[in-house]
């Protein structure tokens, strides 16, 4: 009987090495997942911080655009200087002024 409990026994140990190999190869395939979701986290982390950068810069080049909006008034109301016009048709019989001289409201 000795010689079937040591069988028995070695069949046991061959099935326990063999239930420890499948497990050990689940374990390491759930590992090598583990590190895949990881690297995925980092990345969708970079891809969140990019994601901000770009919020960031849109929100500073709207505020270019208003800006340069601002600027486009202006320069058209000073524009809007250069021009005079009657207030009535007609024609100029007589000129005061000349080209290129500067005049300020008070001139004669």
């Amino acid at each position: 009987m000795a010689k079937s409990d040591l069988q028995a026994v070695q069949e046991k140990l061959a099935s326990a090495q063999k239930d420890a190999a499948i497990r050990k190869a689940a374990l390491d395939s759930a590992l090598s997942r583990v590190n895949t979701a990881r690297a995925q986290v980092q990345s969708t982390e970079a891809n969140r911080k990019q994601v901000s950068i770009r919020t960031a810069d849109t929100g500073s080049a709207a505020a270019g655009v208003e800006a340069a909006r601002a600027r486009l008034a202006a320069a058209e109301l000073n524009l809007s200087y250069t021009s005079i016009t009657a207030p009535v048709d007609g024609t100029v019989t007589r000129k005061s002024v000349e080209v290129a001289r500067f005049y300020s409201p008070d001139s004669r």
